[in-house]
């Protein structure tokens, strides 16, 4: 079904990359609002299977290192190891690298404005104003995803692909945007295709 794929998604999500575990508080507040659906048996299985295929891939690990190679990040043969390595613990226990960062701050508002070229910016906030008004789970959905990812990319200093970590933040704001350009349809009413010819434009 949908929701064991979705289930199977999330798990090999976070086997790819561990930051994925930031979209978690709007997985638990997209499976809270669609769990009556699937009854507590049916989430819990799903469960399991997303944390086998977060995990599994991992547990190779033992193994793999075992070999050389000219690729090798690291040897987690032991139990301490490999917890360590499941954590991020060579980057993220390392001294200073938590910590807001002016520069970093300074990159976040110029990316947000080249990004969405200025006009988007406009239509993602009249669309967030319209969603806090009329559609408050999807508001707090779209909350729940940007606020940690832009929260980590700015305190984790040591990352330095930040506008990775932007686009994931961002990619919600994109049916805000949505949503702001039905908001100015309404108020342009019969010049309608006059608004969205001069936003275009403009953007």
């Amino acid at each position: 079904s949908d929701w064991t794929a979705l289930a199977a998604l999330i798990g090999l999500a976070w086997a790819a990359h561990p930051s994925a575990t930031l979209a978690g508080p709007a997985l638990l507040l997209f499976i809270n609002s669609r769990g009556r659906a699937l009854g507590a048996g049916g989430i819990a299985w799903r469960i399991g299977l997303a944390a086998i295929l977060a995990a599994g891939p991992s547990l190779l690990l033992p193994w793999l290192a075992g070999r050389d190679s000219l690729i090798s990040m690291g040897h987690p043969s032991g139990g301490g190891a490999l917890l360590e390595y499941f954590l991020g613990g060579r980057y993220v226990a390392k001294a200073g690298v938590w910590g807001l960062d002016l520069e970093r701050t300074r990159m976040l508002g110029l990316f947000a404005w080249e990004e969405l070229l200025g006009i988007g910016l406009i239509l993602v906030v009249f669309g967030l104003v319209r969603l806090f008004r009329t559609a408050r789970p999807s508001f707090l959905f779209l909350t729940a995803w940007v606020v940690p990812y832009t929260g980590i990319a700015l305190l984790f200093r040591i990352e330095g692909q930040l506008d990775f970590w932007l686009v994931a933040a961002g990619l919600p704001l994109y049916l805000a945007a949505a949503v702001g350009l039905r908001v100015l349809v309404e108020h342009a009413g019969s010049r309608a295709r006059l608004a969205l010819s001069g936003i275009t434009a403009a953007g």
